[in-house]
């Protein structure tokens, strides 16, 4: 079951604490913890809030197309870069080969 990160508290231990990954357009800010909680942090760089909302639309969305296969028992953040667009395809192929890369998920099984 995955969690959301609300409060400012666990953003700002993340941030202080956590472990910092980045590829591509995405950077990930992850530490162990005792289930899986995610979230997502879209400055106001990327523009109003109708764009920052539809960006962070698009992390949720990649986030659940992989969950399955993330390794429990972590907490991460997830920072995209201001780009010109954003599309699906490449948010998931980029938080994918990030996840790989940390070592986050598994790369076994394609679902």
């Amino acid at each position: 079951m995955t969690y959301k990160l609300k409060r400012n508290a666990d953003f700002r231990f993340l941030f202080n604490k956590g472990q910092r990954g980045r590829m591509g357009g995405l950077t990930v800010v992850y530490h162990r913890s005792r289930g899986l909680r995610v979230g997502f942090s879209v400055s106001k760089k990327h523009g109003k809030s109708v764009v920052r909302n539809r960006i962070k639309r698009l992390l949720r969305a990649s986030f659940t197309s992989l969950k399955g296969r993330i390794k429990p028992c972590y907490s991460m953040i997830f920072i995209p870069s201001v780009r010109e667009r954003y599309d699906y395809a490449t948010m998931v192929r980029d938080m994918e080969k990030l996840l790989i890369k940390e070592g986050l998920l598994s790369c076994s099984e394609k679902s």
